[in-house]
């Protein structure tokens, strides 16, 4: 199976995925993920999921059957809106960032991305960064964020200032280097639901990288022909970004040793690595795991079994890591979402 096999499959896909994070989609977010050239045909589907008992809708949101949430218009408000609190509590520091002229492009992923963001009791929150940089930039954009989150974490302890949210740079990538080598529903979807702060020409060409995200989403990733980049690749930045790299792989070699964990650096990319040279990700697929996990359930729990759809959805997805680029990798992440099913 290399794509979804009727629009029917593709909209119980995306109720079920948002599910997952404790989403709901209206009819127009619906249109424009499964079917924006085919909309009278995706609202004649969405009626006959309901009138099977299988979807239904408050409001203008639509949710699985027995899963709607009293007052989800409000709540998505709110989330929307803790969003955006956590983008102005940054507000300097994404303003340095797209000044910076390593920083090809920069865009919010995550939660913030997704505009549905939860606060938690007690747990920080967390703003996630997706940084395109230029040749040899990764590890310099690395390490400014890393001594800026240590001197926040310092000051915040000795009582200094108040408490901001969590700068977490989950992918760093090297314009060169753009091709997502995890390539699943859950990476596609993470790619297309991001906010973009800077570099919306950049953004385009990540995408034309990765056109196999036309297998999940009816999205058209021109290939037409574009002026070539000025990647401005220069002896004196590698040579930086050579010693920040080193920095951070001795740092992290110790913390390692002492705590008996996995290093997780390496020269060239690998999969089952966090960081290398060229690029900065998350190890094992994130959440992936976990939400294949749940979506498999969820699905199941509403739509009876359907093992084909998983793997073309979560290719190579296991409960405990992924394959990829042939290598396995169990995930760094913790497998507890933050959200309640």
């Amino acid at each position: 199976m290399d794509s979804f096999s009727d629009l029917t499959q593709r909209l119980r896909t995306q109720i079920c995925y948002a599910h997952i994070f404790g989403d709901a989609l209206t009819e127009e977010q619906l249109v424009a993920r499964c079917a924006p050239a085919d909309p009278e045909g995706l609202r004649r589907e969405l009626e006959l999921l309901e009138a099977s008992e299988s979807v239904e809708r408050e409001g203008e949101y639509w949710f699985l059957s027995g899963g709607v949430v009293a007052g989800f218009a409000s709540s998505k408000q709110v989330r929307e809106r803790a969003a955006q609190r956590v983008l102005e509590d940054q507000r300097m520091l994404i303003g340095f960032l797209k000044r910076l002229r390593i920083v090809r492009m920069l865009a919010v992923s995550g939660s913030v991305g997704w505009k549905n963001h939860v606060d938690h009791v007690g747990k920080p929150a967390d703003l996630d960064l997706f940084v395109i940089a230029a040749p040899s930039g990764v590890h310099i954009v690395r390490l400014i964020l890393r001594v800026r989150e240590s001197l926040r974490w310092l000051l915040s302890r000795m009582g200094w200032g108040r408490r901001r949210a969590s700068v977490c740079p989950n992918y760093l990538t090297e314009i060169g280097f753009l091709e997502i080598t995890n390539q699943s529903f859950y990476t596609a979807s993470d790619a297309l639901n991001v906010q973009v702060l800077k570099g919306e020409d950049i953004y385009r060409r990540f995408l034309v990288a990765n056109r196999w995200i036309e297998r999940y989403y009816p999205v058209a990733l021109t290939t037409r022909s574009e002026a070539p980049l000025d990647e401005g690749r220069s002896t004196a930045r590698s040579a930086l970004n050579i010693v920040c790299f080193a920095t951070m792989a001795a740092y992290a070699w110790t913390k390692a040793r002492l705590a008996g964990r996995p290093f997780t650096y390496s020269l060239g990319f690998r999969f089952d690595r966090t960081n290398s040279l060229r690029r900065s990700a998350v190890a094992g697929g994130g959440y992936q795991p976990t939400v294949a996990r749940r979506f498999h359930e969820i699905y199941e729990r509403h739509f009876g079994p359907d093992s084909t759809l998983h793997a073309f959805l979560f290719p190579g997805t296991t409960d405990t890591g992924v394959y990829a680029n042939g290598e396995y990798a169990e995930p760094t992440l913790s497998t507890h979402l933050g959200y309640d099913e």
